[in-house]
């Protein structure tokens, strides 16, 4: 699942957005390659940045000046007014770009969902979603690297008692930000 994928700039640019502060900013971006695989070939994984600076970062990124982009936002953010404009309200003031409304998932279906992608297809022998190396902050969530803020192991999982047990039927809503960008 991790190799290093290219921006192809024959190919529409998915860009995801799980909006944080105090935990991670990510900003997943990936092409759809011929046959249906999903590449992520960029992130931007920050912590105590606001929208604005992120789409900023996005701005002066190579693949930004393809034409066809897509851009969609965790739907329970997406609309929300917190003291100031919603943050597709802000896509579309600082790119143009209005983003895509998508209906909002439970963690388990979204988990669910990232499984389909991360399986092998039989037929072709190559899995639904592959990551370039230098998206360390999903890569971390995912298990591969430590998180790219203080190193240490932070794996999206379970939620478990003192004895280690899985409790409860979802997993803990932490360290899933690049995950639920995706």
């Amino acid at each position: 699942h991790v190799m290093e994928v290219e921006y192809d700039p024959d190919l529409p640019i998915c860009i995801w957005e799980d909006p944080g502060y105090g935990h991670a900013h990510a900003i997943e971006v990936a092409q759809i390659a011929p046959g249906g695989q999903v590449r992520v070939f960029d992130e931007i994984y920050e912590r105590g940045i606001i929208t604005e600076d992120m789409i900023q970062m996005c701005l002066y990124r190579p693949w930004w000046k393809s034409r066809a982009k897509a851009v969609v936002i965790d739907p329970n953010y997406s609309d929300q007014h917190h003291a100031t404009h919603s943050i597709a309200e802000i896509w579309l003031a600082k790119t143009g770009l209005v983003p895509m409304q998508m209906k909002k998932l439970r963690i388990s279906e979204g988990t669910e969902r990232m499984k389909t992608f991360l399986k092998v297809n039989p037929l072709t022998g190559v899995p639904g979603i592959v990551f370039h190396p230098k998206c360390k902050g999903i890569l971390s969530e995912l298990g591969a690297y430590p998180d790219p803020f203080d190193g240490q192991t932070r794996v999206y999982s379970w939620k478990t008692d003192r004895e280690g047990n899985v409790v409860g039927d979802e997993p803990d809503d932490r360290w899933n930000d690049g995950c639920k960008a995706v």
